[in-house]
């Protein structure tokens, strides 16, 4: 059906009218003029042509998109926190025995080298053994002992004796010389620890394997007494 024009002048009875076509035709409007007000609550006061979100579906979070898995759980720390709380009791007693089990850091008193000085008035027997291609001079046997005294001083209240052997790790190669020094320490009422350092020179392969015996007896003495509920190796005056 044609449309009518605006200006059109009803006459003539019913149904009967007459258009005056020499006034114009006026321009529709917009569908939506700009500043109108929406009555419908879904869509915004203020009508940019084809209306906007509301305030409640307008906004959009920038870290979650259509393909994002995110969920509206606990976060993942809460989640550790449940979950270190709701373990097994077992679980919390293998934790403290690893624990437990964990090499401790050294106090620096491992790391520093000690002066010969300290040895004096250490009672430690300390016995050198050589094997042929190593001359065991007495010189040989004085530095040793007073090595190995200097570093084990604090733990030879609890060690009966100590064992050196020095050997020549090298023996029938070429290159040069490697000498070996294994120690064995002899705590009371305990199994042996032995440590073992090589070195270019004997004096040298003593120091090193002097240090790795102190850190390994503090270690396990430490963790005997702890038992215990006596004195420890550690809070030992330096």
């Amino acid at each position: 059906m044609p449309e009518k024009h605006p200006n059109t002048i009803r006459w003539g009875g019913p149904g009967a009218s007459h258009e005056d076509a020499t006034k114009p035709m006026p321009e529709p409007g917009p569908a939506h003029p700009e500043d109108a007000v929406s009555t419908n609550p879904s869509v915004s006061q203020r009508s940019g042509g084809g209306g906007e979100r509301d305030a409640k579906h307008s906004h959009v979070d920038p870290m979650r998109s259509s393909k994002s898995h995110a969920t509206d759980g606990a976060s993942p720390s809460e989640t550790d926190r449940a979950f270190r709380e709701n373990r097994s009791r077992r679980d919390r007693a293998a934790d403290a025995e690893a624990a437990q089990d964990a090499p401790e850091e050294d106090d620096g008193d491992d790391e520093a080298e000690p002066a010969e000085e300290e040895a004096e008035g250490v009672n430690l027997p300390v016995l050198l053994n050589t094997d042929s291609s190593v001359q065991g001079t007495e010189r040989l046997a004085a530095r040793t002992e007073r090595l190995v005294r200097a570093r084990l001083r604090h733990l030879a209240p609890h060690l009966t004796r100590v064992e050196a052997f020095i050997t020549d790790a090298s023996r029938g190669s070429q290159g040069a010389r490697d000498l070996r020094c294994a120690l064995e320490a002899r705590p009371v009422n305990a199994r042996p620890v032995s440590a073992d350092h090589s070195a270019a020179t004997a004096e040298e392969a003593v120091r090193g394997a002097a240090g790795k015996l102190a850190r390994l007896l503090r270690t396990q003495l430490g963790r005997r007494r702890d038992v215990k509920g006596a004195e420890t190796i550690r809070t030992m005056e330096s």
